[in-house]
């Protein structure tokens, strides 16, 4: 990836690199959201190949590992499952974040369980995940524009987040304006307020601590 960036004459995003914006979105109907985004990306990016999934049931466990936060995500039926670290490059935002992923085959959680007990981990809370997640894809681009509901047992939230993923053969400088752009116009779209500077794994946190 990199060599190919070089080659086009600018710097490229780091294979971990993500730049994403969150928004709040319990009042926007997913019907709504499915046939408008549909139409946009499509308009906007005219020689892409845009895709849509709709996934229900996937569950985020979350541990504390020494103060890093660790996600383990498994899918309804799902034969794999994703562990995944997130560090935010500037402490005042999320936009900007390296992603790590392990993937475990199959998705074990009492191996998980007993395998972070041993390196003095604990788990914190578990979440459920519904969502639609539409991806626009290049040769060069790997963007996600998605809706989903987080939610347990003390908190059910919805929200909105465009992401260019780390998958991407394009500059920083690039992506920014671009996930900047295409956030403006969904927020517009669909009247959010304005991008969320906590993580989902901040928001659920934050209302454990406080119960």
């Amino acid at each position: 990836m990199g060599q190919r960036a070089e080659r086009a004459g600018y710097k490229a995003m780091n294979p971990l690199h993500e730049i994403e914006l969150k928004y709040a979105a319990d009042h926007v109907d997913w019907d709504v959201f499915e046939r408008r985004v549909m139409s946009y990306l499509k308009k906007k990016f005219k020689k892409a190949k845009t895709t849509v999934r709709r996934i229900d049931g996937a569950l985020d466990t979350f541990y504390d590992l020494q103060n890093v936060p660790i996600r383990f995500r498994r899918k309804a039926g799902g034969k794999l499952g994703e562990l995944t670290i997130k560090e935010r490059h500037s402490a005042a935002s999320t936009v900007s974040r390296d992603e790590i992923d392990l993937f475990l085959s199959p998705p074990d959680k009492a191996a998980l369980d007993a395998f972070m007990g041993k390196l003095g981990g604990k788990e914190l809370f578990t979440l459920t995940k519904d969502y639609c997640l539409f991806e626009v894809k290049t040769d060069k681009l790997d963007l996600d524009v998605v809706i989903y509901h987080a939610y347990n047992e003390s908190l059910s939230k919805f929200f909105i987040e465009v992401e260019v993923g780390k998958k991407s053969h394009i500059s920083t400088e690039k992506a920014m304006v671009l996930v900047g752009k295409l956030g403006k116009d969904v927020a517009k779209m669909f009247k959010l307020g304005q991008p969320l500077n906590q993580s989902l794994f901040e928001i659920f946190n934050e209302n454990r601590l406080s119960r």
